[in-house]
C-alpha cells in the first residue's frame, strides 16, 4: 500500500503508477482542501507539498515530473475527448470534475515547487507549466477555479525571473483582461475583478515581451503555431484597447497605473488607446471618470523615455488639448462635453509647478492656443480661455532666457485683456473669475499697481455689466475666492462699497452670489458686512426677494439678531428693535431662521417672548389703572424694556405664532407619542418636555393678557392665529365664545377675520359645529325646513346637538358622551343665511391644509358631501331662471347661485382626488364606501358637463334666437308704438342672456379645473367642446377657454396613448377621438382666424396671455413622440396648422391689392405671425413643415382648383410664405429647397415666385 511509504516516496510512487494513485496522494494530503485558493500566502496544501518536494534530490526531481508530464498529457487527451460533443453523456460530468480537479492539483504541485528558495527547473517541469498555459484559453467559466490557478502559477513563473517566462505570460494576460473587463459584474465578482487588476498590474511589465505594433498585426504568420501567437497578440492588443475605457480600471489605483504602462508602450497601441478614450468621453460624456484619464495620461508620460514621451504628447495630450477647445459649451456642465475634457487636462495641469510639466504645457499649448483666443467662434474662445488660465502662467522651455518669459508672460496678460473686453458675455464672465483666481494665487508676485488698476476696473466696469448677469455674478463669486488671500482684504475694503447697489440687481443669480459674498465677508476679521451694504438695504431685500436670496440674507443678520454668545433677553430686545426698523424684513426673518435654530433654543426663546409680552401688558394694564403703590413694587425689572406700540407687540405676537408651530414639529420628532414608557425616561427628553411644558404654560397666558389690552385687526388677527395653535382646554374663555362669533357675524364682516376664526376651530377639531351651521343655513335658505342636517341623521335625532368643546384634539371628534357634557345653546333661532353660508365654505374648500384636515375624518366627509348636495340644488334653480320660470330660491342672487354651484364642483373634485389616495391604503374599512362614493363624485361631475352640453347650450342658442326677434321687431315698429311690456320682456331676455354666459364661463373653468385635477372627464369635455363648436354660436367669444381645454384633453389623450403598449389596441382606442379631436382643432382654428381679423390687437394681447403656451405645448408634445404615440396624428396636427396660415395669408392677400412678401414672420397678419412661430419653433419641425407639409399640401388636387383670382392669391400665399420661411427660420435651406420645386409644379407658383425671386438669390442668413 502507498500509505506504508514516506510522503516522498508516496508522491514518487504514485508519479510512476499514474493518474488514480496520484489522485489518492493528493487526497490523502487534504483531501477536498485541494481545490483552495492558490493565491492565499500560507496554503496548508501548497506548503505540505512544499516540505515533500525539499526533501528529494533532483535525480528524482526528475522522475517526479516525468511522470506527472505523462499523468498530465494524459488528462488533456481525456479532456478533450470529454469535451467531444459525440462522448457519452451519462459519465461526461463526473469525469470531467475528476479531471479538473486532477489538473488543479498539479497546478498545486507545480506552485510548491517554483514556491522554493532554490528553484531545481526540471525539463518535465517546465514541459508541465507550459501545456497548463497552453490550455488556459480553452476553458470555459465553469472552469474559473482552474484557470485562475494557472494564471496564478504563470505569474509566479514570471515573477521568480524562471526560464521560458516569455512563452508564459501571453495566455494569463489575456485570460486577466477577460475577465477584468466582464460586461457582468456585480457583487459577487467584483472581488475576482479586483484581484485580476492586481495581477495584471503585477504582470505589467510583460507588455514589454510583445510587439504590439500595427506592423506586427498584418504580417502574415508562416506555421500554425506563430498563427495562433499572432490572433492571441491581435487579442491581447485588443483587450488593452477596451481597458482603457473600462470603469474597473479607471476606478482602481492599479488598473490606472497598469493603463499608464500600457499607454507608453508603444506608439501605434497608444494611438488605438487614445482613440477609444477620445470616442467614449465625446459620445458618453463620462465626467466623473474625466480625473482617472487625467491620471492615466500623467502617469504614462511620467514613465516613458523622451522618445515615448513625444509620442504621448503629439498623440494624446495634444489631440486632448485642440479638442476640448472645439467642442460645444452648454450652459450646465450635464451639457457641457468641453467640462469632461477640460477635467482631463486639469489633472495634467494640477502638476505645473514641476519645471518639467509647466515647459511641457507651454510647449504643446504654443501652435494652438493663441490662435483659438482670436477665434470667430465665440465658444472656441471660451474654450481656449478657460484652459489658458487653468495652465496660468504658461512657461518656456528651462533653456529659455529672462527676456523670453518676460514677453510669454506679457503675451498672457495681453491675451486676458483682451478676453474681457469680449464681445461674447460667458467670454467675459470666464475672465473675470479666472483673474480673480489669479490675483488670489499670484497677489505677492504681481505690481500692486497693476492689481489696483484691475481690481478698480472689474468693480466699477464688471460689476455692472448691464448686458450679461453672468459677467456681474462672476464678479461676486471671484470675490469670494479673493477674500481667502488675507493681503487682498484692505483693497477689497475700499472697493466692495461701490457694489452695494448688486444686491437689488433684477437677476436672482447675481443677488445670491452677493449675498454669498456678504456671508464670505462676514468671515473676514477686517471688514464688516455693514460696510459692504447697509442693513438698511439688506432688510429691504429681506423683505420682497424670494427663499433663495432671503435664506442665506437670514444667515447673515443671525449674528446680529439670534447672537449666541446673549442672553435670550437681548434676543428679544433685538427682536423688539428689528420690527421698529423693518416689520416685514423681521417677520420673514424669523420665518426662515426657525428651522436653523435647535429645538432647546428655540423653545426658550417663545417662552421668553411670551413672558416678556405678559410682563410688558400687564405693566401696561397696570399703569393705566393707576394701581396701588403696593403692586408698583411688581414691576419689571429695570433692564426690561416697556413697549407701548401695538405694532411692535403685533409682532412679537407674529413671531411666536411664526415659531411655535416649527417647534411643535422638531419636538414630534425627538418626543413622538408613540415613544414607549423605557424611551421617555432618557435625559435629553425629558428637558425637551419640561420646555413643551414651560412654552405650554406661558402662551396662554400671554393671549388672555393681549385680549384685554389690544383690540386693533393686526394684533387680534395674531392672537387668533396663537390660539388656534394652542389647546382649547387652555383657553376656555375664548374657546366657548368662537363659534357664537362666528354665528353672529354679519354677512359684511371682512373675510380675513372668520377665516381665523374658522382655521381656529378646525385646527381644535370642532370642525363638525362649522359644517352643521353651514348645512342649516344652507337648508333654511333652500328647502325652508326646519330640520337640520345633524337632525336628519339617526345617530343624533332626538338628542340635543352640541355646538363647541373645551377638548378635543386635532382632527379628531368628540364621542356621544362627551358631547353631553358640553354646553347647550338652548333657544337659538335658527336662520337662513346663504351668503355666510357661502363665504364660509369657500374659505374651507379654497384652503388646502383645512381640506386635507378635514378630509382625515370620515364623518366629516360625510356632512361635506351633504353640504354638496345640497348645494346642487342651486343648479335646479338656474335652470328655472335660463327657462324665465318664476325664481325658486329668492334670497339667492345670480351670483351667489354661480357661487354655489362651483363649491359644489369643488367639493366632488376633492372627493375624487381623496378617494384615489385612499383606496391605496391596505386595510381600510370603509373601502367599499369610499369607491362607491369616488364614482358618485365622478358620475355626478360627468352629468354636469353633460348638462351643459345639451341644456345651456340650447339655452344660450334660445336667448340669442329670442334676442335676434326681439331686435328685428323693436326695428320694423315705431318707438312710440313700443309698450312697456316689451321693455320688460327685453329686459327678462337680457337678464337670462347674461346668466347664461356666466353659467358658461363657470362651466368651462370647471371642467379645466377638473382636468387639471387629473379627474377622468376628458372625453365628456371632448363631447361639449365638439357640441359647443357645431352649433354656431359666437366661438370667438370663448376662444381663449376653449382652446385652453382643448390642450389640455390632448395632453391627457397622449398620456394614455403612450402609456398604452399594444399598437392595435391604441389606434383602435382612440381612432374616434382623434378625429373628434381634428373636427374641433379646425372649429378653434377658424375662430382664431376671425378673432385676429376682427380684434388684431386684442388677438395679440389674448394669444400671448392665455394660449401661447399652451399651443406650443401642443405642438412641441406630437413633435417629440411622432415616432411613437403621436405617430399617425402629427402629420394632421402639423397639416392642420399650416393650411390654417395659408388660409389666413390667402384671405388678405385676397383683399389687399399691394400686399407684399415679408422677409420677417413679425410682418406677417396678426394670426400668421403668432402661430407660424410655434409651428417652427425648432430646425427639425421648421424642416418638417417645409419639406412635408407643404408639399402634402400644395400636391392636393382641390388646393388651387378655383375661379382664376383665387387661385392666384393661394399661388401667391404658398410662395410668399416659404418665402419667409427662407428669410427667417431655423431650416432656410429645406424652404429654399421647397421653393425650388414650386415653380416646377404649377405656372400660378412660377408667377408668383417671380415677385421674389430677386430676393431669394441673396442666400438665407
Amino acid at each position: 500500500m502507498i500509505t506504508d511509504l514516506r510522503p516522498r516516496e508516496q508522491l514518487l510512487s504514485a508519479a510512476t503508477k499514474g493518474k488514480s494513485a496520484l489522485s489518492e496522494f493528493f487526497q490523502s494530503i487534504c483531501g477536498k482542501a485541494s481545490r483552495t485558493n492558490l493565491k492565499a500566502k500560507r496554503n496548508k496544501f501548497v506548503s505540505s507539498l512544499s516540505e515533500i518536494l525539499e526533501e528529494l534530490d533532483h535525480k528524482q526531481l526528475d522522475e517526479l515530473w516525468n511522470g506527472v508530464l505523462s499523468i498530465l498529457i494524459g488528462l488533456l487527451e481525456q479532456l478533450v475527448l470529454i469535451l467531444d460533443p459525440n462522448h457519452i453523456e451519462d459519465t461526461t460530468k463526473q469525469s470531467k470534475e475528476n479531471v479538473l480537479t486532477m489538473m488543479q492539483n498539479i497546478c498545486a504541485l507545480c506552485q510548491a515547487m517554483i514556491s522554493l528558495e532554490e528553484v531545481y527547473l526540471t525539463e518535465g517541469l517546465h514541459k508541465t507549466v507550459v501545456l497548463l498555459h497552453g490550455v488556459l484559453l480553452d476553458l470555459d467559466i465553469s472552469n474559473c477555479e482552474l484557470a485562475r490557478s494557472i494564471s496564478t502559477l504563470a505569474g509566479e513563473w514570471w515573477k521568480k525571473d524562471l526560464s521560458g517566462k516569455e512563452t508564459l505570460c501571453l495566455h494569463p494576460l489575456i485570460f486577466l483582461l477577460n475577465e477584468a473587463t466582464a460586461v457582468n459584474v456585480n457583487k459577487s465578482n467584483s472581488k475576482n475583478v479586483t484581484s485580476a487588476i492586481a495581477d495584471l498590474h503585477e504582470l505589467r511589465s510583460c507588455l514589454k515581451v510583445f510587439d504590439l505594433s500595427d506592423t506586427s498585426l498584418h504580417q502574415m504568420p508562416s506555421s500554425q503555431e506563430d498563427k495562433v501567437r499572432h490572433e492571441n497578440i491581435q487579442e491581447l492588443r485588443q483587450l488593452l484597447v477596451l481597458a482603457a475605457v473600462h470603469p474597473a480600471f479607471l476606478e482602481n489605483n492599479n488598473g490606472r497605473k497598469f493603463l499608464s504602462i500600457a499607454l507608453s508602450q508603444h506608439k501605434d497601441l497608444t494611438t488605438a488607446m487614445h482613440r477609444e478614450i477620445a470616442e467614449n468621453v465625446l459620445v458618453k460624456g463620462c465626467e466623473k471618470h474625466a480625473p482617472a484619464y487625467g491620471n492615466v495620461y500623467f502617469q504614462a508620460w511620467m514613465l516613458a523615455d523622451d522618445d515615448k514621451k513625444q509620442v504621448l504628447e503629439d498623440v494624446c495630450v495634444q489631440d486632448i488639448m485642440f479638442r476640448a477647445m472645439h467642442l460645444p459649451r452648454g450652459r450646465s456642465r450635464s451639457q457641457c462635453p468641453f467640462s469632461t475634457y477640460q477635467e482631463i487636462i486639469r489633472a495634467i495641469t494640477c502638476h505645473k509647478g514641476s519645471q518639467r510639466v509647466a515647459c511641457m504645457l507651454s510647449r504643446l499649448y504654443e501652435p494652438i492656443i493663441w490662435r483659438s483666443l482670436k477665434a470667430n467662434n465665440a465658444m472656441v474662445r471660451a474654450n481656449a480661455a478657460s484652459l489658458l488660465f487653468d495652465a496660468f502662467p504658461l512657461m518656456p522651455a528651462s533653456d529659455s532666457t529672462g527676456h523670453e518669459f518676460d514677453e510669454l508672460l506679457q503675451q498672457q496678460f495681453n491675451s486676458i485683456d483682451n478676453l474681457l473686453m469680449d464681445d461674447f458675455s460667458q467670454v467675459r464672465a470666464i475672465a473675470v473669475f479666472e483673474l480673480f483666481k489669479i490675483l488670489h494665487h499670484y497677489w505677492d508676485l504681481i505690481p500692486a499697481q497693476m492689481i489696483a488698476v484691475q481690481a478698480q476696473k472689474l468693480y466699477s466696469n464688471f460689476a455692472f455689466d448691464s448686458a450679461s448677469p453672468e459677467v456681474r455674478e462672476a464678479v461676486f463669486k471671484g470675490t469670494i475666492v479673493l477674500l481667502d488671500n488675507p493681503c487682498s482684504q484692505p483693497l477689497l475694503k475700499k472697493l466692495l462699497p461701490l457694489v452695494t447697489l448688486s444686491l437689488h440687481d433684477s437677476s436672482e443669480r447675481v443677488r445670491v452670489a452677493f449675498a454669498d459674498m456678504l456671508l464670505a465677508v462676514r468671515n473676514t476679521s477686517t471688514i464688516a458686512f455693514w460696510d459692504v451694504c447697509s442693513v438698511e438695504s439688506i432688510f429691504a431685500q429681506l423683505e420682497v426677494d424670494n427663499p433663495t436670496v432671503t435664506r442665506r440674507l437670514c444667515k447673515l443678520l443671525t449674528g446680529s439678531f439670534i447672537p449666541p454668545d446673549q442672553s435670550l433677553q437681548q434676543w428679544v430686545l433685538r427682536c423688539i428693535s428689528f420690527y421698529e426698523s423693518n416689520p416685514n424684513a423681521a417677520r420673514k426673518f424669523y420665518m426662515t431662521i426657525g428651522d436653523m435654530l435647535a429645538l432647546n433654543e428655540l423653545g426658550e426663546f417663545i417662552a421668553m417672548l411670551g413672558i416678556f409680552i405678559n410682563n410688558n401688558v400687564t405693566e401696561s394694564l397696570r399703569r393705566d389703572q393707576s394701581i396701588d403703590e403696593e403692586d408698583e413694587k411688581e414691576q419689571l425689572d429695570s433692564s426690561t424694556k416697556l413697549v407701548d406700540d401695538p405694532a411692535i407687540m403685533a409682532g412679537l405676537l407674529e413671531t411666536i405664532c411664526i415659531l411655535n408651530p416649527i417647534f411643535k414639529k422638531k419636538y414630534a420628532t425627538i418626543c413622538p407619542e408613540s415613544d414607549t414608557e423605557k424611551e421617555r425616561k432618557g435625559k435629553k427628553k425629558n428637558e425637551m418636555r419640561e420646555l413643551a411644558k414651560k412654552v405650554a404654560i406661558h402662551l396662554p397666558k400671554t393671549a388672555h393678557v393681549c385680549f384685554k389690552k389690544y383690540h386693533d385687526e393686526r394684533n387680534i388677527d395674531a392672537l387668533v392665529k396663537l390660539c388656534s395653535q394652542l389647546h382649547p382646554a387652555s383657553m376656555p374663555v375664548f374657546s366657548k365664545g368662537v363659534f357664537p362669533k362666528l354665528r353672529s357675524l354679519p354677512d359684511d364682516a371682512p373675510t380675513t377675520y372668520f377665516s381665523q376664526l374658522i382655521r381656529c376651530l378646525i385646527e381644535w377639531g370642532w370642525t363638525r359645529q362649522i359644517l352643521e351651521l353651514i348645512q342649516e343655513w344652507l337648508t333654511e335658505s333652500l328647502t325652508g325646513k326646519e330640520e337640520t342636517a345633524a337632525e336628519k341623521t339617526p345617530a343624533t335625532k332626538g338628542k340635543p346637538k352640541p355646538r363647541r368643546s373645551s377638548r378635543g384634539g386635532k382632527g379628531k371628534e368628540r364621542s356621544n358622551k362627551e358631547s353631553k357634557k358640553t354646553v347647550q345653546f338652548s333657544g337659538v333661532q335658527k336662520q337662513a343665511r346663504p351668503l355666510q353660508a357661502l363665504r364660509y365654505l369657500q374659505c374651507i374648500v379654497t384652503d388646502e391644509t383645512l381640506v386635507n384636515l378635514l378630509l382625515e375624518n370620515e364623518a366629516l366627509i360625510k356632512l361635506l358631501n351633504g353640504i354638496s348636495t345640497t348645494l346642487q340644488t342651486c343648479l335646479f334653480d338656474i335652470n328655472s331662471r335660463l327657462r324665465g320660470d318664476e325664481e325658486t330660491f329668492n334670497q339667492w342672487s345670480n351670483e351667489m347661485l354661480m357661487q354655489g354651484f362651483k363649491l359644489h364642483t369643488e367639493i366632488l373634485s376633492y372627493f375624487a382626488m381623496m378617494k384615489e389616495k385612499d383606496e391605496s391604503e391596505a386595510g381600510s374599512s370603509s373601502e367599499g364606501e369610499s369607491k362607491a362614493l369616488k364614482q358618485n363624485c365622478t358620475q355626478t361631475l360627468l352629468s354636469h358637463i353633460e348638462w351643459a352640453q345639451v341644456d345651456l347650450i340650447e339655452n344660450l342658442k334660445s336667448a340669442a334666437l329670442v334676442m335676434q326677434e326681439q331686435n328685428s321687431s323693436m326695428m320694423s315698429t315705431s318707438s312710440l308704438n313700443v309698450t312697456s311690456s316689451a321693455d320688460v320682456s327685453a329686459q327678462s331676455m337680457l337678464g337670462r342672456m347674461s346668466l347664461t354666459r356666466q353659467c358658461l364661463e363657470l362651466i368651462l373653468h370647471v371642467m379645466e379645473s377638473l382636468l387639471n385635477s387629473g379627474i377622468p372627464v376628458a372625453k365628456a369635455v371632448l363631447n361639449f367642446i365638439s357640441t359647443f363648436t357645431e352649433t354656431g354660436i359666437k366661438t370667438v367669444d370663448y376662444v381663449g377657454a376653449l382652446t385652453s381645454l382643448l390642450v389640455n384633453v390632448h395632453d391627457l389623450f397622449i398620456l394614455q396613448r403612450w402609456s398604452e403598449k399594444n399598437q392595435e389596441l391604441r389606434e383602435e382606442t382612440f381612432q374616434t377621438y382623434d378625429e373628434s379631436m381634428f373636427q374641433v382643432l379646425d372649429d378653434v382654428l377658424l375662430a382664431l382666424m376671425t378673432f385676429s381679423r376682427r380684434n388684431p390687437d386684442g388677438f395679440h394681447t389674448t394669444f400671448r396671455a392665455e394660449l401661447k403656451s399652451r399651443v406650443r405645448a401642443l405642438l412641441q408634445s406630437e413633435f417629440q413622440l411622432r415616432s411613437d404615440a403621436t405617430q399617425r396624428t402629427y402629420p394632421v396636427y402639423n397639416r392642420k396648422f399650416t393650411s390654417a396660415v395659408l388660409a389666413d395669408l390667402t384671405h388678405h392677400i385676397l383683399n389687399s391689392s399691394d400686399f407684399e412678401p415679408c422677409e420677417r414672420v413679425s410682418d406677417l397678419p396678426q394670426f400668421c405671425a403668432s402661430l407660424l412661430p410655434l409651428l417652427c419653433a425648432t430646425a427639425g419641425e421648421s424642416d418638417y413643415v417645409c419639406r412635408t407639409s407643404l408639399p402634402e399640401i400644395a400636391a392636393d388636387p382641390q388646393f388651387l382648383s378655383r375661379n382664376p383670382k383665387m387661385k392666384s392669391c393661394t399661388a401667391k400665399a404658398m410662395v410668399f410664405l416659404t418665402f419667409t420661411l427662407t428669410k427667417d427660420s431655423k431650416s432656410p435651406d429645406a424652404a429654399a429647397s421647397w421653393l425650388q420645386e414650386l415653380k416646377q409644379m404649377d405656372e400660378e407658383y412660377m408667377i408668383a415666385a417671380g415677385l421674389v425671386e430677386p430676393s431669394c438669390l441673396i442666400a438665407p442668413p
